[in-house]
Formats: structure tokens, sequence, C-alpha cells
């Protein structure tokens, strides 16, 4: 049996059309355990009616700190009597015959492999989506995490209950980049995803304005929290273990949250992030000289001067090389054709390409 794990907030006006996607699957082996966060609105009120018209439906309310989608998430894991678990979101929707695939591929997993599971994303109707990953030029899978393309997101994996249990679940105190994290420390304990092939998707994530990775994107706490994600990748990783691409990768995604610190004027997190970097050893003199450069144009207000600005982007092209071209979330799903890739050096001072 799969558990279908779904933390709820204030999801009322969207949360019917989930239950749909999940009571006309084709597999009944499937059990869906919803947590809600304290919503506001009556889509508590609503679970418990669903609950109440099917046994497989079982709802609960978060009784613990803290608040939070990851919280709910890991309560789930708690309650699941399924030997696998699928995390999936109040505004998301599975294909009708989602759970008779995953299923019928855990028949062929060897230990410590994990299957993902091919997404599209879509806003207003699913008919109309495009795929979450570019097949087109893959990489490996921390460069995707790195990155922040990932080749799947945190709802595609397949995962062995007692696994996640393993690894300690959800990582609660992370306001973003929560599947990025559990991903990175998913293949630190030596697990592998396994990419399952299907032409036809059977996940389907909405873009909600009102999610957690599109509210705040550059406040300070949700830039603290990234830091934390960061901190982990460079302490689980040995750069000596990991690609040079993959290094690259490690180095501009800090170098990332660091500008980010900057955007919102938080120069003590900037320092520190500075500090730490210089003390791991990865990143060379050079690196650490533009930081610091930067630190001073952001603390003194001198990147508002246009000759400037260019002169401190171009030293930071150079000093932080990195080539790799992803293209996500821009190739329509029903039909093939072209989109313009992406290119990861040249994304926006303190943005991302992605968010959990």
């Amino acid at each position: 049996m799969i558990s279908i794990v779904t933390p709820s907030f204030n999801r009322a006006y969207i949360i019917d059309e989930t239950a749909v996607s999940i009571l006309n699957q084709t597999d009944d082996r499937w059990e869906w355990i919803v947590v809600d966060d304290g919503s506001t609105d009556n889509s508590w009120e609503k679970l418990r009616s669903y609950a109440r018209q099917d046994e497989r439906i079982r709802v609960f309310q978060r009784d613990r700190q803290p608040k939070g989608a990851c919280t709910c998430r890991n309560i789930g894991i708690e309650k699941a009597k399924g030997e696998y678990l699928i995390f999936l979101d109040t505004d998301d929707l599975l294909g009708e015959d989602a759970i008779k695939l995953r299923i019928s591929v855990t028949q062929n997993l060897s230990k410590g492999e994990l299957p993902y599971f091919p997404i599209v994303i879509f806003e207003g109707s699913r008919t109309r989506g495009f795929w979450w990953d570019d097949l087109k030029n893959p990489v490996s899978w921390l460069t995707g995490l790195f990155t922040m393309t990932p080749p799947c997101q945190g709802t595609a994996p397949l995962w062995p209950r007692e696994s996640l249990i393993k690894i300690g679940g959800w990582r609660e105190d992370l306001d973003v980049w929560q599947d990025i994290e559990l991903h990175l420390r998913a293949y630190a304990e030596g697990y592998r995803f396994v990419a399952i092939e299907q032409e036809t998707p059977d996940l389907f994530l909405r873009i909600s304005p009102d999610s957690i990775s599109h509210v705040d994107f550059h406040s300070s706490r949700k830039m603290k929290s990234r830091w934390k994600v960061v901190q982990y990748a460079f302490k689980a990783f040995d750069p000596r273990v990991i690609s040079e691409t993959e290094l690259k990768a490690r180095q501009n995604m800090a170098r990332s949250v660091f500008q980010n610190a900057l955007v919102v004027r938080d120069f003590e997190i900037a320092g520190a992030i500075i500090d730490f970097l210089k003390a791991q050893g990865d990143m060379n003199a050079g690196q650490i000289r533009w930081m610091r450069r930067a630190l001073i144009h952001h603390r003194w207000r001198l990147n508002k001067v246009p000759f400037l600005v260019k002169q401190l982007i171009k030293e930071r092209r150079r000093t932080f090389p990195f080539d790799l071209s992803r293209s996500i979330c821009t190739i329509p799903w029903e039909e093939s054709g072209t989109c313009n890739p992406l290119t990861v050096a040249d994304t926006n001072d303190g943005c991302f390409l992605g968010d959990g």
C-alpha cells in the first residue's frame, strides 16, 4: 500500500480537485493522510467530510511545534500505514494510474534505489503544462540540486517509509529548499534516485501565487533557510570526491545565497558566509576577495553606481566560471518544441532557478 501524505493550510478553495484525483485512482491500494496546519478557512471541515465518506482517508491536526508543512509531513509519516510514501500538496494532482504505476515499479527496485517520476507543472488547467526537467541537458544529481534545477521536485520520489525514517524525515526548521535538503541528505546517506521514464505524466504540480516558494521570495527569513542548506551541502560532500562541475555548482550555490544576504542587507550573515567558506577551504582566494568586495559595495551602496555594478558582475563571472545550461518548466508536455535555455551563470543576482 502507498500512503499519500498531504500538509494542508487554508486550501479549501482548491483541495476538492486534489481529492478527486486521489479518489479516481484505478488502483485502490492507497491511503490519504492529511495533516492540517491550523487552517482558518473551512478546509478542516471539508477534510473531515472526506474522511467520513471513505475510510482510506485519515485526517489529523498538527499537535506540536513548529508550524509548517515539514512538521505536518513528518506527522503524516508517523501516522502512515503504507510501505511507501508519496508527498502531495493540497494544490497538486495525481493522474488516475499513478498508484498503479508506482506499485508496479517497486517490484524491480534494488536496495537503496529511490524511484522518481516525471512531473508536469501547470497553471489553470493541467491539460496545458510544462515538463519539470530538461532531458536534453542532463546533469548529475548533485549538480541539479546545487543549481536548484533538480531532475525532480519533492513530490516526484516514491519513498520507502522505513528509509525515510532512517534518514530523519523532513527537516522542520527550514522555510524553503526543504526538498533540496532532503534529497542532498538522502544522497549523502547512500541512496540513489532512479528516473522512471513515462511518455504520459501522472503527476501535476500547480503554480500557486500563495505557495511558500513564491511569497516573500527574497526575505531575510528565507535567505537564512537557504544558508542552512548550503552549510549542509558543504559539510556533507568532500570536495575530493565530487566532480569539478559539482564543485563549481556548489560554489555558485553559496555565492547566490551570499548575494541574497546582500539584497536584504543582512551584512552580518553575509560576513558569516564569507568566514564559513574561507574556513571550509573550497573557495579560492579570488572568490573570497570578490565576496568581500561585493559586501563593501552593498554596505556603502556603491551597487547603485552603474559602472561599478558592471565591473562587479564582470568580475563575478570571471571568478565564478560556470557554463552549465539548463531549461526547466518551459517545454510543453503535450507537444515537442523549442525553448530558450536559461544559463545558470547569467541569472539575476540573488535569484534562484527553483525553490522548495
